[in-house]
């Protein structure tokens, strides 16, 4: 998947950190929807109902982009460059259970 970047740019270290940057935006992103609390005792029963529709849809949104070409291309780039503790956050089993803790 890397073919698609120049190897030159994975050197560049102002690349990498906008790329790092990047990652920890998904990261913040997965963690505000998997890490959000409801009041169960607060609000009505379609409230609650609406509110875990509206969680499903939401990891189902970060799944689809978790698989999508640019986040791969984004993390092969980030391991290509050696900025290993920012992609082992997204490894399957990391993302999963410990990003996103609700996902399968």
């Amino acid at each position: 998947m890397i073919h698609k970047l120049s190897l030159i740019r994975l050197e560049d270290t102002l690349f990498l950190n906008t790329l790092q940057k990047g990652v920890a935006r998904w990261v913040a992103d997965c963690q505000r929807v998997t890490l959000s609390d409801r009041d169960a005792d607060s609000g009505t029963a379609i409230q609650e109902a609406s509110y875990w529709l509206n969680m499903e849809r939401a990891l189902g949104q970060l799944k689809k982009k978790r698989e999508s070409e640019e986040v791969l291309v984004t993390l092969d780039a980030l391991k290509q460059g050696k900025r290993f503790h920012v992609t082992v956050r997204f490894v399957k089993e990391d993302l999963m259970y410990t990003v996103c803790p609700l996902w399968d």
